[in-house]
């Protein structure tokens, strides 16, 4: 009766799930999460800048990570930032995330689109969304550089009206 259970207990543990290929492990969680709000520049110079986001209701959320040079540049602007959240290291915010990555939603209460330039000849320009879309782009002003992330507002953002340099 002994190698009966035996051989039972080996039928079951060879049908039991094994883990599931790496390629197809969820991330969920890994990513962190998802908070939308207003870029602020806070605390004083020169020793204690902060960059946080204002959400519309709440508390401020410190921003830190890679990302923390292109968010410090766009001071005022309302935008979606991802990122794993923890505790803040400092008392001018409770919490703090680690930006991995982020959108901008709009900037002077208008939509814009942002990308990386891929290419300029004249004042057009070709600009690459983090959708992969590639936009075209007239009147662009002669600061513009291939490798430049820029948002630019304008008529179906085609004829450049406005626009901020977020990584020159």
């Amino acid at each position: 009766m002994g190698l009966i259970a035996l051989l039972g207990l080996l039928l079951v543990a060879g049908c039991a799930p094994s883990d599931p290929p790496a390629d197809t492990v969820s991330t969920e969680g890994v990513r962190g999460e998802a908070l939308q709000g207003t870029v602020r520049i806070v605390g004083s110079a020169p020793m204690n800048i902060q960059v946080v986001l204002q959400p519309e209701q709440g508390r401020s959320i410190r921003l830190a990570g890679p990302l923390l040079p292109e968010l410090e540049r766009l001071g005022g602007v309302v935008v979606s930032v991802e990122g794993p959240v923890s505790p803040a290291p400092d008392p001018l915010a409770d919490r703090q995330i680690e930006v991995t990555s982020y959108e901008i939603i709009s900037v002077d209460g208008r939509p814009v689109v942002m990308g990386e330039i891929v290419s300029v000849s004249g004042n057009t320009a070709r600009l690459r969304t983090s959708a992969g879309e590639e936009v075209v782009l007239s009147a662009v002003p002669a600061e513009f550089k291939v490798g430049q992330k820029v948002w630019v507002q304008g008529p179906g953002s085609i004829i450049v009206q406005t626009y901020g340099t977020i990584r020159p």
